[in-house]
């Protein structure tokens, strides 16, 4: 293979995905495979679990290189020959592929995939190809914590403090979905290519309201000692303070290198080490480690949970100092069901057939993988229909265009951010053309707006549509722009939706794709989505004259619309949010 060939498969990696160490330039396997020599040996050269090495073919995917390899399963790297997406692949392996480790495999499947949030590692489906399980995710780039510390050493403490806010973020997802991870450790928090920390692996992964029987054997505790709390290691019933325990845990080995527990065998060994506590000295007495902040670890990691925190808002609200902010801001605390309820406490937002009014039902029942449930919307540009995943137990939207659409880019396949939805899987023939996407629980933003909404939620949402807009600039992949698309998600975060979700969607502003787009129409987007917002929707507001929308403004709406007037760049778009936080609402 030519390095031109190389270089269309995979990024040129400078270390090795699972020690840590440099790579040799001089060695161009080495950037290929993403290992050292070493690594190269113990995670087996070809692939031997299913006997696939570089550039072998597995159904639709094409091997690219091993990532990595668990307890149930191997990750690969590899790229979908169809849409040119490169994503991460984990095959069950095929030694322990009993009926029951089947279903569990697949179980951890559908439990990553309720969760949609920027600290999670996204999963885009599951199936079986040539009699393998295989799960389907996104790939994170930049590796995991555990080899990010042993290449660089450990994290200062305000770098670390902000990872493990991020990662809490992620986490509290997690638990709105009833999930408990059961494995939270550096190995298993992952780095995206913008510096994105995600929570990933969930093998261990449990529902704390599935009322299906147990997969879990009994007698048997599953966990990773160094990292698991006692109640944990001693198969007892776990609640958040265990998570905490492991997050508490994690932030330790960020902040000195080391693992806080010695991984020992044997159940009375780990737990009396655990009782022992961690070497405190160390975190007490080190210099660039603040005392404040070692005790909040060294609580985090008590024996007793009735000792540590109790929710993952008190523990964000004590490490928030640490990491620069004041534990408050930008934290979306009103849901978008209720108006009222902290976003660790949303409950699960109303099924998207009653945010979206529901039409007929499709003459075709099934679309690829998904279970056709009702038309939403008709549109010259693509019908939108609700559908169902069956395997991962989730709602999907489906668009079908007309007939002589050119295929979704392989950049628009890979987007993964978190103003925009994730595409799923698509089709172009001469009888089916069609796109797959995400569904996310929410509402369109006009739905909301019959009533104003709080200053400080609109400008967190205007501080998301500003990044997501500098990405969309940087990336030439600009989607048309009017407020009818905009979703507002069930934890209030908004997504730019580049396709009609109303019947009333209005012409959209396209404000250029090219390298220097219009600024003019994006403070113009942005001043009515302000306007909006802070007014709200009622029945007379698109009747105000210039002179009434001026005087019905809040002292807020003025901020906003004073801060969106100096953007006439991408570099402005970024240091937008600056400029909002440094104003009192």
């Amino acid at each position: 293979m030519d390095q031109a060939s190389i270089k269309t498969l995979t990024p040129e990696l400078r270390f090795c995905t699972k020690c840590g160490v440099e790579l040799s330039a001089a060695d161009p396997l080495n950037h290929l495979f993403g290992n050292c020599p070493r690594c190269l040996l113990d995670l087996g050269f070809s692939g031997a679990d299913q006997g696939l090495g570089y550039g072998s073919r597995l159904g639709n995917y094409r091997i690219v290189r091993k990532l990595g390899s668990g307890g149930m399963g191997t990750v690969y790297e590899a790229k979908h020959v169809g849409s040119g997406r490169v994503l991460a692949i984990k095959l069950l392996k095929t030694q322990i592929a009993t009926e029951k480790n089947r279903v569990r495999f697949l179980q951890e499947g559908r439990l990553a995939a309720s969760i949609s949030h920027p600290n999670a590692v996204y999963i885009y489906g599951t199936e079986e190809i040539e009699g393998i399980p295989v799960i389907t995710m996104e790939l994170v780039s930049e590796g995991n914590l555990e080899a990010m510390v042993k290449r660089g050493g450990r994290r200062p403490a305000t770098k670390a403090t902000k990872v493990i806010l991020q990662l809490m973020d992620g986490l509290e997802a997690v638990a709105r979905e009833g999930i408990l991870h059961r494995d939270i450790k550096p190995s298993n928090c992952f780095m995206g290519q913008d510096g994105t920390p995600k929570i990933g692996d969930f093998g261990l992964a449990l529902s704390t309201t599935s009322t299906g029987p147990s997969l879990t054997e009994e007698g048997n505790v599953w966990c990773t000692p160094g990292f698991a709390s006692p109640e944990q290691v001693q198969g007892k019933a776990l609640d958040v303070r265990s998570e905490i325990f492991s997050l508490g845990a994690t932030l330790y080995f960020l902040l000195t290198g080391e693992v806080p527990f010695k991984e020992r065998k044997g159940v009375r060994q780990i737990c009396e080490e655990i009782a022992a506590g961690p070497p405190r000295a160390f975190l007490l007495k080190s210099p660039d480690i603040p005392v404040d902040l070692a005790r909040i670890v060294l609580r985090c990691i008590d024996p007793s949970r009735e000792q540590r925190f109790g929710s993952y808002a008190q523990l964000r609200q004590e490490l928030a100092v640490f990491a620069g902010t004041d534990g408050h801001a930008k934290t979306h605390e009103t849901s978008v069901s209720t108006g009222l309820a902290h976003r660790e406490t949303v409950a699960r937002g109303p099924a998207i057939s009653d945010n979206l009014k529901a039409g007929k039902a499709p003459r075709v029942s099934k679309i690829g993988q998904f279970t056709l449930q009702t038309t939403l919307l008709r549109h010259p540009s693509g019908d939108l229909i609700l559908a169902y995943d069956e395997q991962l137990r989730r709602s999907v939207w489906i668009v079908r265009t007309p007939i002589g659409t050119p295929p979704t880019l392989p950049t628009r396949c890979e987007l993964a951010r978190s103003g925009r939805l994730r595409w799923l899987a698509g089709k172009r023939t001469s009888k089916n053309s069609w796109d797959a996407y995400e569904a996310p629980r929410g509402r369109p933003l006009l739905d909301i707006l019959e009533t104003p909404q709080p200053s400080f939620l609109v400008r967190d949402w205007l501080v998301e549509i500003s990044k997501e807009l500098a990405s969309s600039i940087k990336c030439r992949d600009l989607p048309l722009l009017t407020p009818h698309r905009l979703w507002i998600t069930s934890d209030n975060r908004v997504k730019l939706i580049e396709f009609p979700i109303c019947e009333e969607d209005f012409v959209a502003v396209e404000i250029g794709k090219g390298v220097t787009p219009d600024f003019t129409k994006l403070r113009t987007f942005l001043r009515e989505f302000v306007v909006l917002c802070l007014v709200g929707k009622g029945p007379d507001t698109a009747k105000l004259t210039r002179s009434e929308m001026g005087s019905s403004l809040s002292e807020a709406a003025t901020v906003f619309c004073r801060a969106i007037s100096k953007i006439n760049s991408s570099k402005d778009l970024l240091a937008f949010e600056e400029e909002l936080f440094s104003a009192e609402l």
